[in-house]
Order: C-alpha cells, then sequence, then structure tokens
C-alpha cells in the first residue's frame, strides 16, 4: 500500500492584527505551523526562519529512523539563526515562534511540536489532540491544580514555557512518530483558530467537508467569525492511498507556503468587511478615543473590501535558453553555392533570432567598481559583446554586505528593466540595514518576574515620542524587509515554449542541412524532395510542440529541440548510406524513406503518450502489470516461429512482414517497474548490515532482488545470445536501486556480479568468448579473417573514424558504406568519418544535453516515483550510448544495441520517442509553478459557534489522548503514537 497526502494551507491576518506573524508550510511530504512572537520586531521573522530551516526536508529521502533525527538537526538550524539575527539587530530581542511539524517518511508520521500551535487527528469521526500545549495553565492543569474549564478563562493562558527563540535555553520539543493510516485527517493550526473555535465545531466542519482546500477555508472563515482576534493559520492534510485514486484525483505535488514566509504576507484579511470586522473596528477606535480623546470619522479610506485574496506565494521569473548552431562542412563538388544558402539562412536566423533575445534580458552586475545595470547576457560570442550598460548607479559594491557582493559579481538576472532597478533599490536598502540600530524600549509585560517565560503581547502602532515621523516609517518599513530576508520565496518558471520555439530553429536546420548536404556530397545537386523534407520534418517538430503548448505547457524546453536535431541528423545519415548503396547496386538501398515513416510513426505515438497519460504517477498503478509486460516482451524471441536469430543473436520477433525488437520496449517497462518498487521498498532495501573493507554491506536477506535481476540478465545473454541487452537491463536497475538508497555498495555489488557473470559466460559459451576476442583481439589476423564472428566490421569503422580526422571529409565525402551495417551498428563511425572528432563530440553533447534535462527533471519533481522514473528513463539514454560508442571504439565489447534517434530502426525510434513524451510530461510536472492559495469566503454550513474569549468554547472538552501523570497511573488512550520519545508528554 502507498500513502500520500492531501494538504492545504490557509493563513488570515485577522481582524486586528496589522501584520501577518503566523507561517505555515504543506507539502507532499512536510507539514509545518509556526506562530511567531515578538511584536513587530521580530515575530514574522522567527516564525519565517524555522520554516525556511524546516522546508528542505520535503522530501523522499528520509527513513522513519531518521526523519525524527533531522526534524531535531533543522530546529536547531532555526534557533541559531534566530539567535544570529536578534545578536544583530537589538530590535528583533525577545523574538520566538512556537513549531508544530509533521514530517512523513513512507507510511510513517514523524512529528515534532514545541508551543502552544496544536496538531489534530480526525479518525472515524472523532477528533483528538495529538500535541500538549506548552503553557502555564496547561502545567497547571496537568498537575491538578485547575480544570479545564478553568483555563479557558484563566489570565495567564498566553503564558508560553516552551518555544523556539534567541536565547541558550536547553528547550526540548516533544518528538513522536505515528502511523500514516488511509482516512485520517490532520490539522495543524495556531491558537488563532483554536483559541476562537470550539473543538465541537472543528470537528464538525472536518465531518462534513471532505475537500481539505474548502475545509481549510471554512475553518479560517469560522475563526474570523468569531471574532479574529489573532492571526488564523490552517493546515489540513488527508492520507489517501494512491493505488485505490481514480485518474486524474492525485494529490498535487506543488507545495504551499502562506502567512509571514510568502510574500503576500501584507494583504489584507478575507473577512475586512464582515460584522465582525467592523465590530473590531469599533473596538479599536474606542480605545484611540479613551487613549488621545479624539475618535475617527469612519473606517479608512483604503480598507480592503470582502473578498481580498488571502496568502498565497509569489514567484520569480527564470528561464533557461540553450543555443546550437548547425555545423555544416563545405562539400567539394559542384552545388556549394546552393548548400551554404540552405545552411546559411538557417544559421542566420537563429542567429538574428537569438541575438534579439539577448537583448530582451537585463541583469544587475558590477562595473567599474559600481552597481551596474546591464542589456544583453553576460557572454561574448567571439568580438561581439552581447552586452552593454544601460545605467551606472551610485552604489558602489565593497559597500555592499558580504552575501550581497557575491551575488552583484556573479549578476542578478531580471526579467524588465523595471525590475533591474528594483533590484538596485533593494541593494541600497541592504546596505541601510547594515546600519546599527537604535534600541527600541521594551515593551512592559505582565509575565511575572519570575515565572515562567511568557509570550510577549504583540504591541499596536506604538512608538516612542522622541523618535520622528520619518524615522518611524523607516524603521516600520526596514522590519517589513527584514521579513522578506527570512521568506521562502518559490520562483515562477516561464513555461518555455517561446525558448523551445526559437530553439527548434537550428535543431530543424541542422537535420535539413545535412539531408541537403549529403544529396549534394553523393550525387552532386540537391536532392529532388529536399522542400518537402525539410516541410514534413518540421511540421513534425511543430506537431508536437503545439501538443505541448497545449496540454503540457511547462514541459522542458530543451528536450524537444535536442530530439528532433538528433533525429534529423540521423535521417541525414541514414539517406546518405541509401544513396550509396543505391550506387552500388545493393537491394537493400531504400531504407531512407522507411525510416522517415517511422520518425512520423514515432511523433504520433509520443503525441499520444502525452495526450493519453496526464498525470505520470497514474504508471505507478501499474507497477507488477508492467513487470509481466516486461518478462513477456524478453521472452517473445524465444518462442519457436515467431523469434528470429539475426548475426547470431536472438533478439527479433516477426508476424508476417512486420519485425520488431521486443527489448526495445522491455526498457520502458523495466523502468516503470523498478521505479514502482524501489519507491515502495527502498527504506528496506537502504538498511545497512556489516561493513566489509571499509564498505557498508547491504543485509544478507535484502540482496534477493538484485539476485533475481542478475539471473535474469544472465539468462538473456546465454539464451538470446545479446550481451548489450543483457548489460542495459542490469545497468538500468543497479542504477535506479543507487537512486532509490543512495548506497554505493549496490553499485559495487552490482558491477562485481555482472563482470563475474560476463567471464563466466565468455568461458563456456562460444558466441560469447567471440565477442570478447574481438574486442581484445581486433587487429589478430586469425580473428578478423573469421567468415562469422570476426573483426572485420570494428576494424573498418576504426579505420574509417581515423580517416574523418579532426573536422571529416565532408557530408558524402567518406566511405561509411564499407562498415557493414553502417545505418545501424556503426552509424557513430559513419558520422564520426564525415563530419570528424568535432562534429562526433558535438552529437555526444546533444546526448550529454539530453541527459542533463532528464536528471534536472529527476531533481525537481516532487514525487518519488516521478524521481526514480525520470533518472531511470535518463540513464536508459546515456548507459545505452555508452555501450554503443564503447563498442565502437573498443572500450568494452561489441554488443546489439542501437544509438538513441540516430540508428536506422522502427522499434529503436518509437521506443526512444515514447521516452522523450515521458520526459517531457514529466518535467511539465515538475516545472509547474505552485498555485497561489486563496482564502476565500465559503458558505455557510450552519456550524453553531461557541465564543468564549480566548477559550475553547463552553462545549464538551476536546477529546485530548490521556497523558501519564506523575505516579504512572492513567488511562492509555486509542492512539497512541508508535513510538514515544524524549519530551512525549
Amino acid at each position: 500500500m502507498t500513502v500520500a497526502l492531501r494538504f492545504a494551507a490557509r493563513s488570515d491576518v485577522g481582524l486586528v492584527r496589522s501584520d501577518n506573524q503566523d507561517s505555515a508550510y504543506a507539502g507532499p511530504h512536510l507539514l509545518v505551523v509556526a506562530d511567531g512572537m515578538g511584536g513587530h520586531a521580530g515575530g514574522d521573522v522567527a516564525s519565517s526562519v524555522a520554516v525556511a530551516a524546516l522546508a528542505p526536508l520535503d522530501g523522499e529521502s528520509h527513513g522513519p529512523d531518521d526523519a525524527l533525527d533531522e526534524l531535531e538537526v533543522a530546529l536547531d538550524d532555526a534557533r541559531a539563526e534566530i539567535i544570529a539575527r536578534s545578536t544583530a539587530d537589538p530590535d528583533l530581542a525577545g523574538m520566538g515562534t512556537t513549531v508544530t511539524a509533521i514530517l512523513r517518511a513512507g507510511n510513517k508520521l514523524a512529528m515534532v511540536h514545541l508551543g502552544d500551535s496544536r496538531g489534530y487527528l480526525f479518525r472515524d469521526g472523532v477528533l483528538s489532540q495529538v500535541t500538549t500545549d506548552h503553557t502555564f495553565v496547561q502545567h497547571l492543569v496537568d498537575t491538578g491544580r485547575i480544570t479545564a474549564e478553568e483555563a479557558e478563562h484563566h489570565p495567564q493562558r498566553s503564558v508560553v514555557m516552551r518555544v523556539l527563540g534567541d536565547f541558550d535555553a536547553d528547550v526540548t520539543a516533544d518528538l513522536s512518530v505515528r502511523e500514516a493510516r488511509v482516512g485520517d485527517r490532520w490539522l495543524l493550526c495556531s491558537d488563532g483558530l483554536s483559541g476562537f473555535v470550539s473543538a465541537e465545531t472543528i470537528e464538525e466542519t472536518l465531518a462534513t467537508i471532505p475537500d481539505v482546500d474548502a475545509c481549510a477555508d471554512r475553518l479560517v472563515q469560522l475563526a474570523l467569525r468569531a471574532g479574529g482576534g489573532d492571526n488564523v493559520t490552517v493546515v489540513l492534510a488527508d492520507v489517501v492511498e494512491l493505488d485505490e485514486l481514480p485518474d486524474g484525483a492525485m494529490p498535487s505535488t506543488n507545495a504551499s507556503v502562506v502567512g509571514a514566509a510568502a510574500l503576500s504576507r501584507k494583504r489584507p484579511s478575507a473577512a475586512a468587511e464582515s460584522p465582525a470586522a467592523r465590530a473590531a473596528w469599533l473596538t479599536g477606535r474606542a480605545r484611540r478615543t479613551g487613549a488621545d480623546g479624539a475618535g475617527d470619522d469612519g473606517p479608512p479610506e483604503d480598507a480592503p473590501a470582502a473578498g481580498t485574496p488571502g496568502d498565497g506565494p509569489d514567484d520569480a521569473d527564470r528561464d533557461d535558453t540553450h543555443e546550437d548552431e548547425p555545423l555544416a562542412p563545405a562539400p567539394r563538388r559542384r552545388g556549394l553555392v546552393v548548400a551554404w544558402v540552405v545552411a546559411g539562412l538557417g544559421l542566420v536566423a537563429a542567429v538574428v533570432l537569438g541575438y534579439l533575445w539577448t537583448q530582451q534580458q537585463y541583469y544587475v552586475g558590477a562595473g567599474d567598481g559600481r552597481v551596474t545595470v546591464y542589456r544583453g547576457i553576460p557572454q561574448t560570442l567571439g568580438p561581439v559583446e552581447l552586452t552593454s550598460a544601460v545605467e551606472t548607479t551610485r552604489l558602489r559594491v565593497d559597500d555592499l554586505p558580504a552575501y550581497l557582493r557575491e551575488r552583484v559579481e556573479q549578476t542578478i538576472s531580471a526579467g524588465s528593466l523595471a525590475e533591474a532597478r528594483d533590484l538596485v533599490a533593494m541593494l541600497e536598502d541592504g546596505v541601510e540595514d547594515e546600519e546599527p540600530a537604535t534600541p527600541t524600549p521594551a515593551v512592559p509585560s505582565r509575565c511575572p518576574p519570575t515565572g515562567p517565560r511568557c509570550r510577549p503581547r504583540r504591541p499596536t502602532r506604538w512608538s516612542p515620542p522622541h523618535r520622528p515621523a520619518a524615522r518611524r516609517r523607516r524603521d516600520r518599513h526596514r522590519r517589513g524587509r527584514r521579513a522578506v530576508m527570512a521568506s521562502i520565496q518559490p520562483h515562477r518558471v516561464r513555461p518555455g515554449r517561446g525558448t523551445e520555439l526559437l530553439l527548434l530553429v537550428p535543431a530543424l536546420a541542422i537535420g535539413v542541412a545535412g539531408y541537403v548536404l549529403a544529396g549534394i556530397g553523393v550525387t552532386d545537386q540537391v536532392p529532388g524532395n529536399a522542400v518537402g523534407y525539410a516541410v514534413g520534418t518540421t511540421v513534425l517538430a511543430l506537431v508536437v510542440h503545439v501538443v505541448l503548448r497545449l496540454r503540457a505547457p511547462y514541459a522542458d524546453p530543451v528536450i524537444l529541440p535536442v530530439v528532433v536535431a538528433l533525429n534529423g541528423l540521423g535521417l541525414a545519415m541514414i539517406s546518405r548510406l541509401s544513396l550509396a548503396y543505391a550506387e552500388r547496386g545493393r537491394a537493400d538501398a531504400g531504407f531512407a524513406d522507411r525510416q522517415l515513416a517511422w520518425t512520423a510513426i514515432s511523433v504520433a505515438l509520443a503525441v499520444a503518450v502525452l495526450l493519453v497519460l496526464r498525470d505520470h504517477r497514474t504508471l505507478r498503478r501499474y507497477t507488477y502489470t508492467a513487470m509481466v509486460a516486461a518478462l513477456a516482451l524478453i521472452a517473445l524471441p524465444l518462442l519457436p516461429v515467431i523469434g528470429q536469430t539475426v548475426n547470431g543473436a536472438r533478439i527479433w520477433v516477426r508476424i508476417g512482414p512486420a519485425g520488431m525488437q521486443p527489448a526495445e520496449f522491455a526498457k520502458i517497462a523495466l523502468a516503470v517497474f523498478f521505479a514502482g518498487y524501489l519507491v515502495t521498498h527502498r527504506d528496506t532495501l537502504a538498511l545497512a548490515g556489516n561493513k566489509v573493507l571499509g564498505l557498508q554491506l547491504p543485509r544478507a536477506r535484502d540482496l534477493g532482488p538484485i539476485l533475481v535481476v542478475w539471473g535474469a540478465s544472465l539468462l538473456v545473454l546465454v539464451g538470446q545470445r545479446d550481451l548489450g541487452t543483457s548489460l542495459l537491463f542490469f545497468g538500468l536497475f543497479v542504477a535506479m536501486l543507487y537512486l532509490a538508497t543512495e548506497r554505493t555498495s549496490w553499485v559495487v555489488i552490482g558491477l562485481l556480479l555482472f563482470v563475474g557473470g560476463a567471464v563466466a559466460a565468455a568461458t563456456t559459451f562460444g558466441h560469447v568468448g567471440a565477442r570478447f576476442d574481438v574486442w581484445l583481439r581486433a587487429l589478430d589476423p586469425d580473428v578478423y579473417g573469421r567468415d562469422v564472428g570476426g573483426s572485420y566490421q570494428v576494424v573498418q569503422g576504426l579505420f574509417g573514424m581515423a580517416n574523418g580526422g579532426l573536422f571529416g571529409t565532408g557530408w558524402g565525402q567518406g566511405r561509411p558504406d564499407l562498415v557493414p551495417y553502417a545505418e545501424s551498428d556503426f552509424i557513430i563511425a559513419s558520422i564520426g568519418e564525415e563530419l570528424g572528432l568535432t562534429g562526433l563530440l558535438a552529437v555526444l553533447l546533444l546526448y550529454t544535453v539530453l541527459a542533463e534535462r532528464g536528471l534536472r527533471t529527476a531533481i525537481g519533481v516532487r514525487d518519488g516515483f516521478g524521481k526514480l522514473l525520470a533518472g531511470g528513463l535518463s540513464f536508459v539514454v546515456a548507459f545505452q550510448l555508452f555501450v554503443v560508442v564503447g563498442g565502437v571504439t573498443r572500450i568494452i565489447p561489441l554488443t546489439g544495441l542501437t544509438t538513441p534517434f540516430l540508428a536506422y530502426g522502427g522499434s529503436s525510434l518509437v521506443a526512444n520517442w515514447m521516452i522523450a513524451a515521458l520526459l517531457l510530461r514529466i518535467s511539465d510536472e515538475a516545472r509547474r509553478p505552485v498555485p497561489v492559495v486563496r482564502a476565500v469566503p465559503t458558505p455557510d454550513i450552519g456550524v453553531p459557534l461557541t465564543v468564549a474569549g480566548r477559550g475553547t468554547g463552553t462545549g464538551r472538552p476536546v477529546r485530548t489522548p490521556a497523558r501519564e501523570v506523575p505516579d504512572g497511573t492513567g488511562p492509555q488512550p486509542d492512539d497512541r503514537p508508535t513510538e514515544h520519545l524524549e519530551g512525549d508528554a
């Protein structure tokens, strides 16, 4: 069973406070509520620091054993940051925050708690408070001095005994681990909810509103209707089982940051025009009238209208662009002018469009020792500078703080000139913030001088009378900026479809130019179908681009152009070899048209994948179905009649005129199976066993999966006589196992097992031994002269690449057709001969970019299944390229694998286009921005309210888990944590 969290987060400033000092975070694995204290000076800073320290834990890489340790470390980091800030700025002295957080590790929930924010569990229709308030009043209740009813109205109910603050006291947090049970609903909230809305009302709201977003909105509205005397923050999460969810109902993986930690924390309350808001305003007016003898005529003119959106994260722009310039060697025969015109137009278009794009960019950097605004990008293209200074400010770089000076020297990008000027203004503010601040007189506290540490009251808009108004305004503005420094500010990623369209221009130009130059080089004339070929490939690329724009607008903008460029180069080289075979009178010379048809089919299937698969997490439901499909595809060539042996390897299936290599599709099914299996069992596989020779080995009983896959790969090696497929399958599993567990021991064990198995097979089976002979003794006359299984193909490929040299012979000027299977197994050698080492390295760099974008997608996507699937698919492409290039260059034994996107073959092309489509789909989820969270009024559900000051109401008491009293007696609660650690009362 695989569980996940469906979550929502809301925060409202309330009807009395002028600033929101609460912060909250809700993500797939982490829920946090932090209620800041310390007045305008630092409450929002403290809560933002706490959330910023905990937010990096929101990931799949936590085991149940280390989740609590990581929460403790994050709290220690937050405490150190709070102490450092209050030490540097006396205005922030006395700040602190409560923290209540839940970290999901598989099906376990690790919880940490400090202060009087609360955690509730709604299970089987019953609401239970799972945290204990760290307040003086709760201590009196626990020791039997007062009752729970008396605590609701106690004058010291706001005194907090444990807090994450700017002091060195050893404050111990409550730590516990609980089970994540499907159907549970978890609620984390600040006292702005629990202090104004009764437990009965909360329970009824959680029971009657199944949607987490609507329920969170309703809880905030209930607190505002009850008076809203404090900031109101709510984090709500349902525990769901992924395997039982219908299509399109998967929980979001985009985290929500609200409150002081979000950029929009200054927005007013969503209930600013409600009757409760009017009452709060009249109360404040009466207080002001009594204090200074002057009243107000009415609400301020800038009062917000009802329904003003609540807090939600704002974003900053970021975009990545890459430009690839086609390399077009000049032919040595006639038609040189036409070839250069075709290639030159594509190059000029790419350069012009790229230059126009750079002149729309701005950035802030250092120039002559001063902060300067530049237009363009900080790069040079030969003697051409792609940047120019627009404005030079009076701000000296040396006057900036160290961290800002480093940022400026590395340059800070901006989307427009206005945004660049705003960045300069922020830098100037940063210099002002380094000035020593004037100490602020302390606000009198009602806490007894010898009593427990209490929460300071949040003052109203008061300042010492001796400070001028301008200074007070500047101080308030500076405090607001400090909170921004502690905020979590999610970046807004541009969809990137414009960048993708721009990159498609040189990508298509590379393929079309190669096709034209190859035709000129072989036949001394431009191919008659050159225009149709250019139009056809352009239409296919634009079809995918339009589908991405409509169905996956945030997909990676680089993957499609790279794939189009590689596919175009492959078509050009295959066409060149087809023309050479036709001149030699070979009967199999018409494969170029077939490859073009397979390209159209591949693009159509890739589009189908993008249209049908709306959420990559849907594939996780078919984990074991994918395993069965992969095993069936691997076994198909072994069946009689349909299984075919070609060149000694039994990897083909032929039904009538149609043939295919099932292993190409089996690798995709295996990647889906491995991702689903490992994301569920990786906690077990990550457990360490004994340490041997400095290497931490896994436990013996956990070696089963790798031994099974190892045995299956050896069966493929023996039964199908295919070293490449066997190596690819086993390498895929070991790589994904390492990605899931991060244990190097699995890689070492995998390498030892495969090398040992391959050596044993080489000495036992003749066809495997022949591959090793070709690898080790290629130039031996006996091996070279063999009729079957000799090294003639490898040696000819090496001679061809040597003939190409550094810059190649040029399209159509070499003799790659002398190498057997130059269009499939040895297309890398063909490219190396005619484009030279320079062209071959350019092709390999395209593959490197493709693998890098896939791995970036794996890093960016938030769910563990998507991380492993994207990482596995990226590894398949990169590892398959390594095996092919390694075999052609004699780094490793030659295998039967084909080069992705380049080599001739329908099965390989279709499978690799499907891999590209899957990576595009996952990258759309990875790059999709966090949706803006808005607090909007919800329909009245008729829930009665019980309001009693700051108490929990006069209804029945909260169903709180019973705590063990000092004498060791007391009932045991029904919902005890699976573990009780230090600090758990």
